[in-house]
């Protein structure tokens, strides 16, 4: 499956690595010692490749902005499905783990929360993974969705935008009163884009400009 399908079926390919997670679960639990040492390395393997192409997939910040309804939308990115997929696979193997030295009578408490933590982490990945995390330049503005909150601004209440390190876009506001924040995305004027930050920059001051030639 390529990056580009992960980012497009998000749900899923993570439904998909929480099933292969569980069957895994199963097979470290009741397995011999040969068998469960082949599962645990096959786990791994995969915990690896996740990771790895979840850093590949966020490294790579293409030049582009899609059309949806209307609007252009910065592209999908599946480093995030991909981060929480590895997160499933590490959670199952803890628990599998744990659940076998429970039939061997050698669990420790302090395990099963060391678990329930895991458990929560993966669980917030997967609300990262599966939730909003977009740039969108409509007709009336600029909206950054975000799984945490969002941030609109209209274009009357903005500047300019400046690409910087990091892959990161500054905006510059005129009215700062006019943008509305969302949720707990911070109040600055930060974006984090899948594409690439001048890309993004160059197309918001084109639309800037062309709403002040209105004007």
């Amino acid at each position: 499956m390529s990056l580009a399908a992960v980012a497009r079926w998000r749900a899923p390919f993570l439904i998909g690595t929480l099933v292969v997670g569980v069957l895994l679960m199963v097979g470290l639990t009741v397995a011999g010692t040969w068998v469960r040492g082949v599962l645990f390395f096959l786990t791994l393997a995969l915990y690896v490749g996740l990771v790895v192409g979840a850093l590949v997939a966020q490294s790579k910040h293409p030049a582009e902005l899609v059309e949806q309804d209307g609007d252009r939308v910065t592209v999908a990115t599946p480093g995030l499905t991909l981060l929480a997929a590895a997160f499933t696979l590490m959670v199952t193997g803890f628990v599998a783990n744990d659940i076998a030295d429970a039939l061997a009578g050698g669990l420790w408490t302090g395990d099963v929360v060391i678990d329930a933590v895991w458990t929560a982490w993966a669980g917030f990945a997967w609300y990262a993974a599966l939730g909003p995390n977009d740039v969108r330049l409509g007709p009336d503005g600029l909206v950054e969705r975000l799984p945490h909150g969002s941030m609109v601004v209209p274009w009357e209440a903005l500047e300019s935008a400046t690409a910087g390190p990091r892959n990161r876009v500054t905006l510059t506001f005129r009215d700062r009163q006019a943008v509305v924040w969302r949720g707990l995305r911070r109040k600055r004027g930060v974006l984090n884009p899948t594409t690439k930050a001048s890309y993004l920059a160059d197309a918001i001051n084109s639309a800037v400009r062309a709403r002040s030639a209105r004007r």
